[in-house]
Protein backbone atom coordinates (compact mmCIF):
# COMPACT_ATOMS: atom_id res chain seq x y z
CA UNK A 1 0.00 0.00 0.00
CA UNK A 2 2.57 2.24 0.99
CA UNK A 3 4.70 1.83 -2.56
CA UNK A 4 1.34 2.65 -4.41
CA UNK A 5 1.00 5.85 -2.57
CA UNK A 6 4.96 6.80 -2.52
CA UNK A 7 4.30 5.89 -6.33
CA UNK A 8 1.23 8.59 -7.46
CA UNK A 9 2.93 11.08 -4.68
CA UNK A 10 6.00 11.18 -7.15
CA UNK A 11 3.85 11.54 -10.18
CA UNK A 12 2.45 13.97 -8.98
CA UNK A 13 5.80 15.89 -7.85
CA UNK A 14 7.11 15.69 -11.09
CA UNK A 15 3.93 16.89 -12.85
CA UNK A 16 3.95 19.94 -10.49
CA UNK A 17 7.50 20.45 -11.31
CA UNK A 18 7.44 20.10 -15.31
CA UNK A 19 4.43 22.65 -14.71
CA UNK A 20 6.22 24.96 -12.53
CA UNK A 21 9.31 25.06 -14.79
CA UNK A 22 6.82 25.49 -17.82
CA UNK A 23 5.20 28.33 -16.53
CA UNK A 24 8.15 30.03 -15.53
CA UNK A 25 10.21 29.08 -18.79
CA UNK A 26 6.90 30.61 -20.77
CA UNK A 27 6.95 34.31 -18.34
CA UNK A 28 10.75 34.62 -19.03
CA UNK A 29 10.03 33.86 -22.73
CA UNK A 30 7.81 36.47 -22.98
CA UNK A 31 9.31 39.04 -20.64
CA UNK A 32 12.43 38.96 -23.24
CA UNK A 33 10.53 39.42 -26.01
CA UNK A 34 8.74 42.38 -25.11
CA UNK A 35 12.23 43.48 -24.17
CA UNK A 36 13.35 42.85 -27.54
CA UNK A 37 10.10 44.34 -29.36
CA UNK A 38 10.72 47.66 -26.67
CA UNK A 39 14.24 48.14 -28.02
CA UNK A 40 13.39 47.38 -31.63
CA UNK A 41 10.82 50.16 -31.32
CA UNK A 42 13.24 52.73 -29.57
CA UNK A 43 16.13 52.24 -32.22
CA UNK A 44 12.98 52.74 -34.72
CA UNK A 45 12.07 56.32 -33.72
CA UNK A 46 16.09 56.74 -33.49
CA UNK A 47 16.43 56.01 -36.97
CA UNK A 48 13.41 58.07 -37.83
CA UNK A 49 15.04 61.28 -35.58
CA UNK A 50 18.21 60.86 -37.71
CA UNK A 51 16.63 60.47 -40.67
CA UNK A 52 14.49 63.82 -40.40
CA UNK A 53 17.77 65.52 -39.68
CA UNK A 54 18.85 64.40 -42.65
CA UNK A 55 15.92 65.85 -44.42
CA UNK A 56 16.54 69.12 -43.21
CA UNK A 57 14.40 68.96 -40.49
CA UNK A 58 15.38 71.43 -37.36
CA UNK A 59 15.87 69.66 -34.28
CA UNK A 60 13.02 71.66 -32.90
CA UNK A 61 10.73 70.21 -35.49
CA UNK A 62 11.88 66.78 -35.27
CA UNK A 63 11.02 66.96 -31.06
CA UNK A 64 7.87 67.90 -32.22
CA UNK A 65 7.04 65.33 -34.72
CA UNK A 66 8.08 62.46 -32.26
CA UNK A 67 6.21 63.99 -29.43
CA UNK A 68 3.14 64.03 -31.71
CA UNK A 69 3.35 60.57 -31.64
CA UNK A 70 0.90 58.67 -29.82
CA UNK A 71 2.10 57.22 -26.02
CA UNK A 72 2.88 53.39 -26.67
CA UNK A 73 -0.11 51.23 -25.21
CA UNK A 74 2.33 48.82 -23.25
CA UNK A 75 3.41 49.34 -19.61
CA UNK A 76 7.15 48.48 -20.85
CA UNK A 77 6.89 50.67 -24.05
CA UNK A 78 5.40 53.83 -22.05
CA UNK A 79 8.46 53.28 -19.21
CA UNK A 80 10.72 53.46 -22.26
CA UNK A 81 9.50 56.54 -24.14
CA UNK A 82 9.30 58.48 -21.13
CA UNK A 83 13.15 57.58 -20.34
CA UNK A 84 13.90 58.56 -24.05
CA UNK A 85 12.32 61.53 -23.69
CA UNK A 86 14.65 62.47 -20.72
CA UNK A 87 17.77 61.42 -22.43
Amino acid sequence: MTDHFSDQMFVITVLVIAGLLTATTIAIGCTLLGIINACHKRDSINKLKHELLERGYSPEEVVTLIEATPLPTGGLDRYLARKAKRA
